[in-house]
């Protein structure tokens, strides 16, 4: 009986650390406002500033198991792979830059930050 209550405790203790840690870096995450220096801010629009073209570098795992097989042939549970290869190849792709407006939670206050994201063409 002891030992049920103690693993409940211990159980009960990290998922209090875990649940807190969660929610620190979900705070961590969000933009920081220059009045308060809080990062308790929400989005309130995002416009497109411009776009460029750009490569983006890849790379593939490729597993050989001998016999010249490859991912898909017949092996036994559990084989370790003969070699693993890399192969390294660059895509086109597009980076496009917003206007990010955010308010803060805190203080009201409105500021805007640039940011962009990058997509495979």
């Amino acid at each position: 009986m002891n030992d049920v209550i103690t693993w409940v405790i211990i159980i009960f203790i990290v998922g209090i650390i875990v649940f807190s840690l969660y929610f620190r870096v979900v705070e961590l995450l969000g933009a920081k406002c220059p009045k308060c220096g809080k990062r308790k801010s929400h989005e309130v629009s995002r416009k497109e500033a411009k776009q460029e073209k750009i490569t983006i570098k890849k790379e593939e795992k490729i597993e050989h198991y001998g016999k010249n097989q490859t991912q898909m042939g017949e092996r036994k549970l559990f084989e370790q792979p003969e070699r693993i290869s890399i192969r390294k190849y660059t895509v086109p792709g597009i980076r496009i830059y917003y206007n990010v407006t955010y308010s803060c939670k805190i203080c009201g206050e409105l500021f805007i930050k640039s940011e962009y994201i990058e997509n495979e063409v």
